[in-house]
C-alpha cells in the first residue's frame, strides 16, 4: 500500500495543502455507500488515501517538526471522524466486507490521532480510562448518569482544560465525559506495540463517544421541555403498555427481551454493537462463558413472559439446568424464597432498584420490535426496530430524511424525525418509562398511517 508523494508534501506546509484534498477525495469515495453496501474499488483507493495520510504525518513526525500537531486541521479531523463513523457503521450493516470495513474504521481512528504528542506515561494512564469506559455496561445510558456510573470522574489526566463546575447541567457534564472519552481514546492510540484488538477497542469507545456527543448536542438545541410521567402504578396498568407487553410474549419476543436486558447488562466491550434484535453468534458465545449468571437472570425473565415482567417485575427462579443462549429452554423452573428474590434488584451489571426499569424498558422496546416488523424473518434476520429505535448497541442503516425515529440520549427518550435540510424536529422528550411509552406510542402511530395510506 506504498504511495509516492508529491515531493512538496514533505514539507509542514505543502502537507497541510495535501491531506485535506486526500481526505476529502477518501470521503466523498466512502460516502457513496453510506446507504448500505461500499463498492469494494470504491474502499480500497479510499483506504490508500488514508494510509498515505497516515504514513505522511508519520514520516514528518520523525522529522522532529515541532509544530506537527497542527499538520491535520480542524475541519479535516471533522471530516475524518465522519468517514470513520460511516465505515463503522457499514462494519455492522453491510453484506459483505465487513471485518475489512471495521479494520478501516480502526485505521482512520489511528490517523485521526497520528500527530498527538502524548507520553508512553499519559498514553497509558488513558488507555486504563477506556478500559474502565468498555467494562461498565450500557445500562447508564437508561438513567443518563456517568460513564462510570457513578456521574463520571472527569479526564484522567491534567489537560490544562475547564473540567466543568457544580452548576453544570447534566447534560454539559455528561457531553464534557464524552469528550474525556475521545481525548482518551485518541491519546490510548498513541502507545507503542499495541495489538489490533486493542486498537479495534479503542475506536469502538472513541466513535460511541463521539456519535452520542453529536446527538447530545443537537437535542440540546430543541425548545421542548422533558414532560413528566405518570406515576408508576398508573403507568403499569396504561393499555398501551398492557398492549406491547403482549406482544413481546411471542416466542421470538422472548428470546429478543432476553438478548435486549443483557445487552443493557454486560460490559460494553462484550456486548460492541450490532443491526440485529438478537445477539451475534459469538456475542452469544461470550455471554454464556463470561457472563452466566446474568445470562441465567435474563433466561429466567423471558421465562415468566415480558407481560408478567412489566406488571410484577422479576421474580428470581432456581432452575437445575444452565440454559443456552440459543434456545430458552424446558427446564421447570423454582420460585426462590424471599430472601433470594431480593437478591435479583442488585446483580451485577442492574440498576439496584425496585423498579426494575432496565428489564420494563425491554418490555416495552420487545413489544416494539414486534409490531413493527412484517414478519418473523424481518425480526429476526432484518435491522432492528425496522431502524426507528435508535440505542448505544444498535447500529441499523442510514433511514430516509422525514423518518420517524425513538432515540435513547443521556437518559432520555426523544421522538425526532430530521428533514433533507438536516433541520432535527422533536415531538416527545423525558426520562422514564413514561418517556419511552409514550415514544412509542407516537412511532407505532406513524408507522401504522404510513403503512395503511
Amino acid at each position: 500500500m506504498e504511495r509516492r508523494h508529491p515531493p512538496d508534501s514533505f514539507s509542514e506546509e505543502g502537507a497541510a495543502q495535501y491531506i485535506p484534498r486526500l481526505v476529502e477525495r477518501a470521503k466523498t469515495l466512502v460516502e457513496r455507500g453510506a446507504g448500505g453496501d461500499l463498492p469494494e474499488a470504491h474502499h480500497e483507493r479510499a483506504m490508500k488515501d488514508i494510509f498515505e495520510i497516515y504514513q505522511l504525518v508519520r514520516r514528518l513526525n520523525d522529522k522532529g517538526d515541532a509544530t506537527r500537531r497542527r499538520l491535520i486541521k480542524h475541519s479535516t479531523r471533522q471530516d475524518l471522524l465522519a468517514m470513520g463513523l460511516v465505515l463503522q457503521q457499514l462494519s455492522f450493516v453491510a453484506s459483505r466486507l465487513r471485518s475489512e470495513l471495521s479494520r478501516s474504521s480502526t485505521l482512520v481512528f489511528l490517523t485521526l490521532f497520528c500527530d498527538y504528542e502524548v507520553d508512553e506515561r499519559e498514553a497509558q494512564q488513558s488507555w486504563w480510562r477506556i478500559v474502565r469506559w468498555l467494562d461498565q455496561p450500557w445500562s447508564s445510558a437508561l438513567d443518563g448518569c456517568g460513564e462510570d456510573g457513578e456521574g463520571g470522574e472527569g479526564p484522567v489526566t491534567d489537560t490544562g482544560t475547564d473540567t466543568g463546575t457544580d452548576t453544570d447541567t447534566d447534560a454539559e457534564r455528561t457531553l464534557r465525559e464524552r469528550c474525556d472519552v475521545c481525548e482518551a481514546a485518541g491519546k490510548a492510540s498513541r502507545q507503542s506495540k499495541l495489538t489490533w484488538a486493542a486498537l479495534d477497542d479503542m475506536a469502538l469507545a472513541y466513535y460511541r463517544a463521539a456519535l452520542e456527543n453529536m446527538r447530545i448536542a443537537v437535542f440540546r438545541l430543541s425548545n421542548m421541555q422533558p414532560t413528566p410521567g405518570p406515576e408508576l402504578g398508573e403507568l403499569l396498568q396504561d393499555e398501551m403498555a398492557l398492549g406491547l407487553a403482549s406482544a413481546a410474549d411471542a416466542e421470538l419476543g422472548q428470546q429478543v427481551f432476553r438478548d435486549l436486558v443483557l445487552s443493557f447488562g454486560m460490559p460494553r466491550r462484550d456486548v460492541r454493537c450490532r443491526r440485529t434484535l438478537l445477539f451475534e453468534r459469538h456475542t452469544a458465545h461470550i455471554a454464556e462463558v463470561n457472563h452466566r449468571d446474568m445470562l441465567n437472570r435474563a433466561h429466567n425473565a423471558a421465562m415468566q413472559m415480558p407481560s408478567h415482567v412489566w406488571i410484577n417485575g422479576v421474580v428470581e427462579l432456581v432452575q437445575q439446568a444452565v440454559c443456552s443462549s440459543d434456545f430458552l429452554g424446558d427446564t421447570e423452573p423454582v420460585e426462590a424464597p424471599v430472601e433470594q428474590q431480593q437478591q435479583v434488584e442488585t446483580s451485577d451489571g442492574f440498576l439496584p432498584n425496585q423498579l426494575f426499569l432496565v428489564e420494563r424498558s425491554c418490555v416495552l422496546l420487545t413489544g416494539i420490535a414486534m409490531l413493527v416488523a412484517g414478519d418473523v424473518d424481518e425480526a429476526r434476520l432484518g435491522d432492528a426496530f425496522g431502524g426507528y429505535v435508535e440505542l448505544p448497541f444498535i447500529q441499523t442503516r442510514t433511514m430516509p430524511p422525514g423518518t420517524p425515529r425513538l432515540a435513547l440520549v443521556d437518559g432520555e427518550w426523544i421522538y425526532y424525525a430530521r428533514a433533507a435540510s438536516g433541520a432535527v424536529v422533536v415531538r416527545e422528550r423525558g426520562a422514564g418509562l413514561g418517556a419511552l411509552l409514550r415514544g412509542a406510542t407516537a412511532l407505532l402511530d406513524d408507522t401504522r398511517r404510513k403503512t395503511t395510506g
